[in-house]
């Protein structure tokens, strides 16, 4: 059993490594492209349309997808082990880290904690003008529900950006309608977080936050949770993921033919890897097996460690931050350390992750739970940032990777013996070349779409897009 990521038992690698993965196949992956569409038609004030100027974060309109490649997501998610917060690759380690968010979205990741407070039916009612009993069944003000689930439905928003004639009320709730269906979107389809009132409540102060922590740290739950062997879907940004896989993995990127061309040069990563249709047409898991093939033969000359330039940590420092991410009550570890080579730095053997004070990880998400004893002791960390971040200075450590691949000699038989680096068990080589042509030949034959041959160590393998 691996050592590093004790709940692996309930993760769906484990029941394909012991194929008892119950006929899970693509998961949902839910967005809000129709939800945002709608915010973006609604009239707003000349109050209100400064203060979504100066937010930065009133672009994410454009930034997400929307087409996802679902297939893609779900083979990567396999990968992803929510004890490290990072793929498990056959190579070693990877993950989103907090520069990502800065080049693919451009919100801020430095600034104050996402860390609002428990925001429950009352304050939701007194934001909305209802008593607290008339919240769910709706009240005089258009005589629309308000909350659900713990949730506070979308369309009571847009009707109340319609009609306030308060220009902060109108812009408080555009920014908990934008947010709450972009970077914090859920699985209801229809509803927003009603604890990012607690960030919205004063409109001006929304520019302050560093969203992108937030972000990271709502998506590696998310993400967590959809690594268990019985979800049947995940949520999150995961316009995020997306694109993080087409910058460090070129043969799984699309050809720019197939993406928007209008995102300006100094854009949004997002917005230039944006797909102009779907990129697959048949929901069966014959795309999926293709993809964990695929990935299971890289290697690591085979990634782009460093997209954005040898030094990705000199414009932003934060990157380098050490410890635990937060959004609300979401706290999740953060460790560059385990994936140095993103950093353009030698991998070496890292340190131990720190263990929360209870964890909750069972093998059908419902339940699932990470928890950390003093929440406001983090808090404080994140403001006192540069004590917890890693010294790539001290060379006595820390070595410029070259190649960009680079591993001490110790790295990868620890990495080996304490990981699970592969989705498939091995079987015999003609059997394997067998199985890989008829999966591709049929996704040829189903999905109308470009072809991308690479080479790896055994041989060319065909991915269709």
């Amino acid at each position: 059993m691996p050592t590093v990521i004790p709940s692996f038992k309930g993760h769906v690698a484990y029941a394909l490594w012991t194929d008892n993965a119950g006929g899970r196949g693509l998961l949902r992956c839910y967005g809000r492209t129709k939800v945002l569409q709608t915010l973006r038609d609604l009239p707003l004030s000349v109050p209100s349309l400064e203060l979504a100027q100066e937010s930065g974060v009133g672009h994410l309109f454009d930034c997400v997808a929307p087409y996802l490649n679902v297939p893609l997501l779900c083979a990567f998610l396999e990968r992803w082990q929510p004890d490290t917060n990072t793929f498990h690759m056959p190579f070693g380690e990877m993950t989103i880290l907090l520069h990502d968010l800065a080049y693919i979205l451009r919100i801020p990741i430095s600034g104050r904690p996402c860390s609002g407070e428990k925001v429950g039916k009352s304050e939701v009612a007194d934001f909305f003008g209802y008593d607290v009993s008339t919240i769910t069944v709706g009240g005089d003000n258009g005589g629309l529900p308000i909350y659900r689930g713990g949730g506070v439905l979308c369309e009571a928003l847009n009707y109340h950006i319609k009609n306030t004639n308060h220009s902060l009320d109108q812009s408080t709730a555009y920014f908990w309608h934008l947010l709450g269906n972009t970077l914090f979107a859920d699985k209801s389809g229809d509803r927003v977080i009603a604890g990012l009132y607690s960030l919205v409540r004063e409109p001006g102060e929304v520019k302050e936050y560093a969203w992108g922590v937030g972000a990271l740290a709502y998506l590696y739950r998310h993400l967590g949770m959809g690594s268990r062997m019985h979800v049947k879907g995940v949520a999150g940004c995961l316009t995020i993921l997306q694109c993080w896989i087409y910058l460090h993995f070129p043969d799984f990127c699309p050809n720019p033919a197939d993406r928007d061309h209008y995102a300006a040069v100094d854009a949004p990563l997002a917005m230039k890897y944006r797909l102009r249709a779907c990129p697959y047409t048949a929901r069966d898991t014959n795309s999926i097996v293709a993809y964990r093939q695929a990935i299971d033969r890289l290697r690591g000359t085979d990634v782009i460690w460093c997209p954005y330039g040898s030094a990705p940590y000199h414009p932003h420092p934060l990157t380098c931050f050490s410890g635990v991410l937060r959004f609300l009550d979401t706290l999740e570890v953060y460790q560059p350390g385990r994936c140095l080579r993103q950093l353009g730095y030698v991998q070496s053997i890292p340190p131990p992750v720190p263990p929360p004070t209870r964890t909750f990880r069972p093998h059908t998400g419902k339940g699932y739970a990470v928890k950390y004893a003093d929440i406001q002791f983090h808090d404080f960390v994140w403001v006192q940032w540069q004590t917890s971040c890693i010294p790539l200075n001290d060379q006595r450590f820390y070595r410029r990777a070259c190649p960009p691949s680079e591993v001490t000699s110790d790295y990868q038989a620890w990495y080996y013996q304490h990981s699970h680096p592969f989705i498939i068990p091995p079987m015999d080589d003609n059997q394997e070349r067998e199985v890989d042509r008829s999966q591709i030949q049929r996704n040829v034959s189903v999905c109308h779409s470009n072809i991308i041959f690479f080479y790896n160590h055994r041989e060319y393998m065909c991915i269709v897009f």
